[in-house]
């Protein structure tokens, strides 16, 4: 019994009838930090934090149900602390049976509670956290049962907290009886990861971005999902209407393009016509002077002297051949106008049919090159340089993605060198065994560092928006939109740039993205 006694942990006391210590054991040596000899001979009630008072409840209920099991009381040690115990006890009596004290074993749950208060603390804190989040967040079990919501799911929804708990998720979320076609939660489950999807629900004319968290116990074991859904129609909508000006813009910048290039065909076309007109007013003035007056007269006088026969067939003979001359003179020029309309025709149709078709982007880059020079700066005032892969593979594509892609790249080039003196653009094909590269290379006044990660942000620009000296301008879209157009081929961009030597390469998968 001794070595029972010494062995145990809990703190073991005797007493007598009146609350005097007749035993202390070694446990309760340690657990009340005072040797056995400074409390034998004392009474208890010293070191109850109630006291006498304290002390009389227990020795009543003790003495009379003979025994108490796990009653919660505080004591005070001599340093001041606070014990928190549950207190055990039952009589102590003689061969008689008569009372002659009680025993008391004291179990120390300080520190248990102090973790109970700090767990609970912690519990109020993490549903306060938990409550105040703005987004809406709700426990998910394996059942797809809400287990618990915020209050921002309560608000969302219309439904209460407590109504929330025990529903299926998809019915808070969409009003829906049916599980959602795509499921992040549903993901977690399956794979114990992180998931996320793009949710619509009608019932609340909301759309989500729903992200599901893993929870696990602490075996490893999954036991819950946390399902976060952040709010995205405002975001949705304000993208379209973003997409939206966006392709405006873009569209505008298009028909501005297309405004240079008429006006550019407008002024290569004047020049043919002139010639045409000056040649025509020539012929006929011709015709009039010598089959109109020269000939007739010297027809008429034929008839008196043969000698001005000789005269008249040599006029016809000056009249064919001024005309013939100036027709071949016409003729070139019509030519040259037919050609003109025709690749205008051609680059129309190719620009408005929509259908991947094979591509080869040597030819996509002459038609562009060529109508370029309806650029006056373009065409007179740049050196030109074309290395273009005669064996170059065809690629799939829409014809429109690639020519307003390289004509953006090429235009952007030309503004760069409209103040360098030396201006010299070179446009190089080439390929290997996956890719066709088209290498474009200006000795412009080139790409700050800072802004190469920017270059194909949209509305990103370095030019003066409608620049009034007649120097380069624009919006900011013209490599954004190669990057939405070329981004669905794989396609990917390398710049390298230093004042006077900026090169664009573009890199195009021969095998479709």
């Amino acid at each position: 019994l001794k070595t029972i006694v010494d062995c145990s942990v809990d703190a073991i006391v005797t007493t007598d009838v009146s609350g005097t210590v007749t035993f202390f054991s070694r446990g309760a040596e340690e657990l009340f930090d005072m040797d056995k000899s400074e409390v034998v001979g004392e009474s208890l009630k010293g070191y109850l934090v109630r006291g006498e008072a304290e002390m009389k409840r227990i020795i009543d209920e003790v003495m009379s149900a003979g025994t108490i099991r796990n009653r919660g009381v505080d004591f005070i040690l001599g340093n001041g602390k606070r014990l928190i115990t549950f207190l055990s006890g039952s009589t102590l009596r003689d061969d008689g049976g008569a009372v002659i004290g009680i025993l008391l074993v004291i179990k120390d749950i300080t520190q248990n509670i102090n973790l109970e208060r700090e767990i609970l603390e912690s519990k109020t804190q993490l549903e306060s956290v938990f409550d105040s989040i703005v987004d809406p967040l709700a426990v998910i079990g394996p059942d797809y049962t809400v287990r618990r919501a915020n209050m921002a799911s309560a608000n969302l929804t219309g439904v209460d907290v407590k109504e929330t708990v025990g529903k299926n998720c998809h019915v808070v979320l969409k009003g829906s009886q049916t599980m959602c076609e795509v499921c992040p939660v549903r993901e977690t489950y399956r794979t114990g990861k992180n998931a996320s999807a793009e949710i619509s629900s009608d019932e609340l004319g909301e759309m989500f971005i729903v992200n599901s968290y893993p929870i696990y116990d602490t075996r490893g074991a999954l036991k819950g999902v946390i399902e976060h859904r952040k709010v995205i129609t405002e975001q949705k909508r304000l993208e379209r209407e973003r997409r939206r000006l966006e392709m405006e813009l873009m569209e505008k910048h298009k028909l501005s393009s297309i405004g240079l290039l008429v006006q550019g065909v407008a002024h290569n076309l004047n020049t043919p016509l002139g010639v045409i007109l000056g040649r025509s007013e020539l012929l006929r003035s011709d015709i009039d002077d010598i089959l109109g007056e020269k000939v007739p007269r010297l027809l008429e006088s034929v008839r008196h002297e043969n000698r001005h026969v000789a005269d008249a067939q040599e006029c016809l003979r000056a009249v064919k051949e001024s005309a013939d001359s100036c027709l071949d003179v016409i003729l070139k020029q019509v030519e040259q106008m037919s050609d003109i309309i025709g690749n205008m025709m051609h680059k129309s149709r190719q620009e408005q049919d929509s259908e991947r078709k094979k591509i080869n982007l040597n030819q996509v880059l002459e038609g562009e090159l060529t109508f370029l020079n309806a650029d006056m700066h373009f065409k007179h005032d740049i050196e030109k340089r074309f290395h273009f892969d005669p064996e170059l593979p065809y690629v799939e594509g829409v014809y429109s993605d690639f020519s307003q892609s390289f004509t953006n790249i090429i235009r952007n080039a030309i503004d760069a060198m409209h103040n360098v003196e030396k201006k010299v653009l070179t446009v190089t094909t080439a390929h290997d065994d996956r890719y066709v590269y088209v290498v474009i290379n200006d000795t412009g006044q080139g790409i700050k560092e800072e802004d190469k990660a920017r270059i194909f942000d949209p509305f990103f620009t370095t030019k003066e928006f409608g620049a009034s000296d007649g120097g380069p301008s624009g919006v900011g879209l013209g490599l954004h939109s190669c990057y939405q157009l070329l981004n669905p081929y794989g396609v990917t961009f390398e710049v390298e740039s230093v004042p006077g030597d900026t090169t664009f390469t573009v890199k195009i998968p021969i095998r479709p993205a």
